[in-house]
């Protein structure tokens, strides 16, 4: 009875330590992703790849940036917790090196603040600081995974 009792207790002190463990590792970061998807795409037409996304997945465009010599043209479209960038470059080769498809994908969290920082102390290739783009109330940051593939990181700049 008394090893049953001692295992018991070795158990459940065990099986606290391991979870402490384990939520002090989810909570290093010091932020949670959140149910927002962005991603960013190099199309060869932002007018109709917008007119697409548009009637397929029923987003509305919010944003629109062209370049007075026409080099490129941006469009951002929201709908239901997805951001889709269209990005139209003329010289889309020297743009990450692809011509077209996928230029970067990104993701909102709760505290950007925690989440650059983190990034920092991990040693990972961040911008330098985190920017905020009124027009579309966020605040984002851009990083590179070993591979150099580039994901945006999001906030509400008011929540």
């Amino acid at each position: 009875m008394k090893d049953r009792v001692f295992f018991a207790m070795g158990l459940l002190l065990l099986t606290g330590t391991l979870a402490a463990g384990q939520e002090a590792r989810r909570q290093a970061p010091g932020y949670a992703v959140l149910g927002k998807v962005f991603i960013a795409l190099q199309v060869p037409d932002d007018a109709a790849s917008a007119a697409w996304y548009k009637r397929v997945l029923s987003l509305d465009e919010i944003k629109h940036l062209e370049a007075q010599d026409e080099r490129y043209s941006i469009r951002v479209l929201r709908g239901q917790g997805l951001t889709v960038e269209l990005i139209r470059a003329n010289n889309a080769k020297e743009v990450e090196g692809t011509p077209r498809g996928l230029f970067k994908a990104g993701f909102f969290v709760d505290d950007i603040e925690a989440a650059f920082q983190w990034m920092r102390s991990q040693e990972v290739d961040t911008d330098q600081r985190i920017f905020t783009d009124e027009s579309l109330n966020v605040r984002f940051f851009v990083f590179r995974d070993l591979n150099g593939n580039r994901l945006q990181v999001f906030a509400d700049a008011v929540p």
